[in-house]
């Protein structure tokens, strides 16, 4: 009986340990609730390592999307940094993240990770790497994923002390020359009511100085933990990063240390807040003197100066953590720290405040129903201080009044925004006025910077500054440690648990319908696209995710065609030729090759699949242009290079050039075989005779030769085509004449590479079936006849006017009349020409315009050619034949065109194989330079791959000037995207 356990009621045995129900009860937790916090998974140990990260220092960003469109990042054990970019599958179409490739120009060493990545805002893509102990390397970039030094890192020093807590690059300077002051930008898109039309407003931005000397070029501004203040910035050669350094005096003291640091452009000059370890929140004014002074051998010299200033003072955290919770803990650590420019308030009409954000946050190791996951975003205003009125007295003391007299700056506390999620990112939209914060668990929400309240939670169809008005969210949503945005912010690419790389995109959600007029979502969304990608592709930004996203929509009838008509009424393209004008204005027209190029990608299926109608004329006339452009740009070297590099004179740009010449006569082929066929169709004939709809036939076929012909723009090449065609005829006859008198007479005849080169020029010009000047002839006259057509129908508009003139008790003359209806018949003649690039509708005017081609003008054209030898001509160069026959033989060979010397490829084994230097990477040559000793072109043996038509050509450099020069007119493709370097045996990316 001794033994025996009494019977007494006790306590559940877990209360003693506080996990008992009782425990819960009392702090007053419900049940249901705690059993369900219970039974969440934790928080992954990845986020909160991320945290402590985070918590420790304020530069380190590991992963960077550029303006350019390459998404770099630190590989997860910190020794590398991968470059990624979006790019279309090339076999089916789709986009995608590449696979990524690592650049051996920058790397961690032990114990000493690479921690931060920052993208310069310039069309120029520079990367500054950063490693834990602040010693930072400048990446240029050539290619998408390849790069040259324009900095090392070899001189910084090995000092724990000198880890940067913050960084920030200069905004380059305002492309707006008519006022210098303000950035021009796209949107929003408005109407009054969901049935109108979108009208396309422009916003001026302000541009905040200070800027780099050089337009385009910007500067790097650095905050170490130890409070030294640096300048990297290319200088007056450009290709040499400078240095310059300073103490900031305001804000260290005696055993402080800086922990995160924010930089940004403000209207005052360049603001910078500063967190200390001893809860120390400081704002200073950056001064930077940049003392242009006069030119020296052709450079602006200046000798930079920096200055501080300080503004306000307050401290980041109140409590005193004697509690000692983890939360109270983990709040006394800033995890994140913002600066935000002061903006002009749309809603105000006036100029809003800078603003500090500082975001605290708390991840539990285990569920818990008492410490949940929590941020706590703290923010300041930067106000300005009424100063009272200085008495008489005083405003005899000099200098120290006007030390008075300057402006006093308060940080004004806000109220602070709560969070039940552990926030990872801030990022800046719509000039800074819209907040996206991503959440560990992979969502998003936008926030209003003026009052921090939700935006977007409801679609809005009638005013937009891009797709996020409507309402959309990011696809697939996953957690997360950190994460980057889009140029255009439509798509992010996040760093998720496991170390992967991931991309999303705006998704719609649902159906939105297909009629722009009646479906207000449908036509919201192509305002949304069109701000974007004529916004982005305007300034030479990549809009590639925009072309993502409006990928899901093609399959909708009408959705190409409406989407290009809306970009070309925003940007306001010119896409009438018509007039006969100089042909430099139409290769120059970057606006319509981004329509072009936007068509080419739409109607892209893979290399090997046939393409939509308007994609097979957009592919045409942008390789077109290109040719065009090439011969230009090796022909009229500009003045002041004069005496460095002449093109022409050296073998490897003319034998590009011979590879232009075939390619172009091969399309002058291929558009008179095509329209011979076209001739001796009869259905074609009897639909034409009988007026019937033959758009519906030329639509079947895919035969875009008739519109190629008519439309002004594509026949504008051809012309331009021609006329280079003779200009080099004329060349190179005379170039091999001369080194056949000079050099190759008598016994000894000395082999020249030059001569060799314009002797396969001239046999190729030289082999063409028909001469360049009877067609150029022809197209004049198909190009009189285009005009006549217009003007009959500017006849009859006018008598339509004079009798509703009449009608209405009005006398006007033909002049008024005339001056009346021209912006109506520019516009029709616009929408005529954008009309028959779209699609195959050609207007009915032009039907006996067509009548006479067919019965009249092409029967005379083939009597004056050797017809039979386009039977058997070979048009593998265009690769635009797309019978099934021909697709499958294409795709048997796995031909490739070089885009650039436009000979077929050879497979991408016999490149890899190719001499290359030796120990040469092609990271920007031997250690970023040029090897001294390349007299000619070199292969890496690599290809190029555009990321958004998939053309390639080989990836080649040389030491010549000439090539060099000509080169770097290819550094985009044809289409206006960027090349990306396949790995070596690779055609895809």
């Amino acid at each position: 009986m001794e033994n025996e356990v009494p019977n007494v009621d006790m306590p559940d045995v877990d209360d003693l340990f506080g996990d008992g129900p009782a425990i819960i009860q009392q702090n007053d937790v419900p049940m249901e609730a705690a059993m369900e916090i219970s039974q969440r998974p934790p928080l992954p140990s990845d986020l909160r390592m991320r945290l402590d990260q985070l918590k420790i220092r304020g530069c380190c960003q590991m992963i960077a999307w550029s303006r350019a469109g390459t998404v770099a990042s630190i590989s997860p054990d910190g020794m590398a940094v991968e470059l990624r970019f979006l790019r279309v599958d090339s076999d089916t179409g789709e986009w995608g993240l590449s696979e990524p490739s690592t650049s051996e120009l920058v790397s961690g060493a032990e114990n000493i990770p690479l921690i931060h990545l920052a993208w310069a805002p310039t069309k120029t893509s520079e990367l500054a790497v950063f490693d834990v102990l602040g010693r930072v390397t400048i990446l240029s970039f050539i290619n998408l994923n390849s790069a040259t030094y324009s900095r090392k890192w070899v001189s910084d020093a090995f000092d724990d002390l000198n880890s940067v807590v913050g960084c920030h690059w200069l905004p380059p300077m305002p492309q707006t020359r008519q006022n210098p002051l303000y950035n021009i930008l796209n949107g929003p898109a408005v109407r009054q009511n969901v049935n109108e039309q979108f009208r396309y407003e422009n916003t001026a931005v302000h541009a905040f100085p200070p800027y780099h000397p050089h337009p385009g070029r910007s500067a790097l501004i650095c905050i170490t933990d130890n409070g030294i203040l640096k300048l990297f910035y290319p200088g007056p050669k450009i290709e040499k990063i400078e240095e310059i350094t300073h103490e900031l005096e305001s804000v260290i003291v005696s055993e402080d240390q800086i922990t995160h640091a924010s930089i940004c452009s403000d209207k005052t000059g360049v603001l910078a807040v500063i967190a200390t370890a001893s809860k120390q929140l400081r704002v200073i004014q950056i001064g930077i003197d940049w003392s242009p002074s006069s030119l020296e051998n052709g450079h602006k010299t200046f000798n930079p100066k920096l200055t501080e200033q300080h503004v306000a003072a307050t401290t980041w955290y109140q409590g005193t953590n004697k509690s000692g919770s983890p939360v109270d803990h983990a709040m006394a650590k800033i995890t994140h720290l913002e600066i935000l420019a002061s903006i002009m308030d749309p809603n105000a009409k006036k100029w809003a405040n800078g603003v500090i954000m500082s975001v605290r946050s708390y991840a539990p190791s285990d569920p818990s129903p008492y410490y949940e996951p929590q941020s706590v975003l703290d923010r300041w205003e930067i106000v300005q201080e009424q100063q009272p009125p200085l008495q008489k007295a005083f405003e005899s003391l000099g200098s120290r009044t006007q030390k008075i007299n300057q402006p006093a700056f308060r940080l004004k506390r806000l109220e602070p925004v709560v969070f039940d999620r552990v926030i990872i990112n801030i990022h800046q939209i719509q000039m800074g006025r819209v907040l996206f914060i991503t959440f560990a668990d992979g969502s998003v929400e936008y926030r209003d910077r003026f009052s921090m309240e939700l935006v977007y939670t409801e679609p809005n169809y009638c005013k937009l500054y891009g797709l996020h008005e409507m309402g959309l969210k990011f696809e697939n949503p996953s957690p997360c440690i950190n994460v980057a945005f889009s140029p255009t912010g439509c798509s992010m690419v996040q760093i998720c648990n496991d170390k992967s790389i991931k991309w999303r995109k705006l998704d719609f959600g649902g159906d939105i319908g297909d009629n722009i007029k009646t479906d207000a979502a449908y036509s919201a969304a192509l305002a949304g696209m069109t701000l974007a990608a004529g916004s982005y592709g305007s300034f030479q930004a990549s809009f590639d995710d925009i072309l993502a996203i409006a990928r899901t929509l093609r399959h909708k009838p009408t959705f190409c065609n409406d989407f290009i008509q809306e970009v070309v009424r925003m940007v306001k393209v010119t896409v009438d030729y018509s007039e006969e004008s100089h042909h430099e204005a139409l290769v120059r027209n970057t606006q319509l090759q981004l329509v072009l190029s936007i068509m080419c990608y739409l109607g892209f299926n893979g290399q090997y699949k046939q393409r939509s109608f308007s994609s097979k004329f957009a592919k045409l006339a942008l390789h077109a242009r290109s040719v065009n452009a090439m011969v230009s740009i090796s022909s009229n070297t500009p003045p002041h290079l004069h005496d460095k590099l002449a093109p022409l004179d050296e073998p490897e740009v003319v034998d590009a050039l011979t590879g232009c010449h075939k390619w172009s006569i091969d399309l002058i082929y291929w558009l008179m075989d095509s329209l011979f066929e076209l001739m001796d169709d009869k259905e074609f004939q009897e639909l034409l005779q009988q007026k019937l709809d033959y758009h519906g036939f030329l639509l079947k076929r895919n035969n875009i030769s008739l519109n190629f012909l008519l439309n002004s723009s594509s026949r504008g090449f051809l012309v331009a085509i021609l006329r280079r065609l003779q200009h080099m005829e004329t060349l190179s006859k005379k170039a091999t004449s001369y080194y056949e008198r000079n050099y190759m007479t008598g016994e000894i005849k000395v082999p020249m590479p030059l001569y060799r080169a314009y002797s396969r020029m001239h046999k190729v010009i030289e082999s063409s079936i028909f001469k360049f000047d009877e067609f150029e002839a022809f197209l004049s006259g198909i190009g009189a006849d285009v005009r006549a057509s217009y003007q009959r129908m500017h006849g009859l508009m006018i008598r339509r006017q004079q009798q509703q003139a009449n009608g209405n008790g009005q006398v006007l003359s033909a002049e008024q009349i005339s001056k009346q209806i021209e912006p109506m018949f520019r516009a029709f003649i616009s929408k005529a020409e954008l009309g028959m690039m779209i699609s195959p509708n050609i207007p009915p005017m032009m039907n006996g315009l067509i009548k006479k081609l067919m019965a009249v003008d092409l029967p005379a054209l083939r009597a004056k050619i050797d017809y039979k030898a386009l039977f058997f001509h070979d048009f593998t160069l265009l690769e635009i034949q797309d019978s099934p026959e021909a697709l499958r033989e294409r795709q048997s060979r796995e031909v490739l065109v070089d885009s650039f010397k436009h000979v077929i490829l050879p497979s991408a084994q016999v490149l890899a194989n190719k001499k290359t230097v030796p120990g040469e990477n092609y990271q920007g040559g031997m250690s970023g330079q040029m090897p001294p000793h390349i007299k000619t072109a070199v292969s890496t043996g690599k290809i190029r791959r555009c990321v958004r038509c998939a053309a390639v050509m080989e990836d080649v450099y040389g030491h010549k000037p000439g090539l060099t020069y000509v080169l770097a007119q290819m550094k985009g493709c044809h289409c206006g995207a960027s090349w990306g370097l396949a790995p070596r045996g690779r055609t895809k990316l």
